[in-house]
């Protein structure tokens, strides 16, 4: 199985990010840290920070997070869907057993998802219906 985190974290860093002013989503996380139950689902990024600037990202990239614990990501640039487990305690999510993995905040509302670490930030939104993982909507 790949890490999926090392996927992420290369999918990002390849997502494509336009220079060009566009309106992107400036709103701030809540201070509420979710529970687990609320970052279940399935999840479109939309925005990232990239040499300290917030763009807004230009091609589709999905998260889902299930109940028991693992997760899927599509598409990525070494596979079209990743598979992986997670770990959200106390409003930090951590991917256990992936050495390259960073510790992240995360913080969201029902239809808002920031994550966050000395690296940089992204905003992502809900979608619903959950999509299955390889399915754009």
């Amino acid at each position: 199985m790949l890490k999926w985190l090392t996927v992420l974290l290369l999918a990002t860093a390849a997502l494509g990010c336009t220079p060009e002013p566009q309106v992107i989503d400036v709103q701030r996380p809540p201070t509420t840290k979710p529970s687990q139950s609320q970052i279940v689902g399935t999840w479109k990024m939309i925005s990232m920070t990239e040499d300290d600037k917030l763009l807004p990202v230009t091609q589709p990239f999905f998260m889902r997070f299930y109940a028991d614990g693992t997760a899927a990501t599509w598409p990525t640039p070494v596979a079209p869907i990743t598979r992986g487990k997670y770990k959200y305690e106390d409003g930090v999510l951590s991917l256990p057993g992936v050495d390259t993995s960073t510790p992240v905040q995360v913080r969201c509302t029902h239809e808002k998802l920031w994550y966050w670490s000395q690296d940089g930030e992204c905003l992502c939104y809900r979608v619903e219906p959950d999509l299955e993982p390889g399915k754009m909507p």
